[in-house]
């Protein structure tokens, strides 16, 4: 913990800058960088270990679907809206997962990641579902319902997954991106 900032004048333009700290019980001068790196390393630690403690595979998962769902959400809007597909969107996706898991505090390890790819991955089927559904509505003047099972029974049926494979394996690149 730093006490006192001492300037000592070495004729450069930058004059050096000291730090009197409190160490190892004696005092010592040191570089004030030095002590600013110190400080945000005890910080990170302390927040690594807290995350260790406190953290929650769960909720971070919950929060990991939240983010992934807005992200297939705003990706379905974008293509029913404007009828194009916007690969920044898709990118939007495994962002806005990790954003959820980390706003529900996860626990931050390998697990937090494969989380993250496989709801990515998931939202590769989601996004063409959510995307019939919402055409299925407009067009057919369908209530929710009875779009959403349509569109699922139509994931299901292997001649149509057969035809929009190549959609799926530009969604696929585009969610790579993220």
């Amino acid at each position: 913990m730093p006490l006192a900032l001492l300037v000592i004048s070495s004729g450069s333009p930058r004059p050096d800058s000291l730090c009197l700290v409190f160490t190892d019980g004696r005092l010592c001068c040191q570089p004030v960088c030095a002590s600013a790196v110190r400080q945000k390393a005890d910080e990170t630690r302390e927040k690594a270990e807290e995350n260790d403690v406190n953290g929650s595979y769960v909720l971070g998962f919950i929060g990991a679907v939240v983010g992934m769902l807005i992200g297939v959400i705003l990706n379905v809007l974008g293509i029913v809206l404007t009828e194009r597909i916007y690969a920044i969107l898709f990118a939007l996706v495994p962002i806005a997962a990790m954003f959820g898991y980390k706003l529900l505090k996860g626990k931050m390890s390998g697990g937090s990641v494969v989380i993250v790819i496989v709801l990515s991955l998931l939202a590769i089927f989601l996004i063409p579902m959510f995307e019939v559904t919402a055409l299925l509505m407009r067009e057919y003047g369908a209530t929710l319902p009875e779009a959403l099972k349509a569109s699922a029974g139509l994931m299901r049926d292997t001649e149509f997954l057969s035809e929009i494979k190549g959609e799926f394996i530009q969604l696929l690149l585009f969610m790579a991106l993220g």
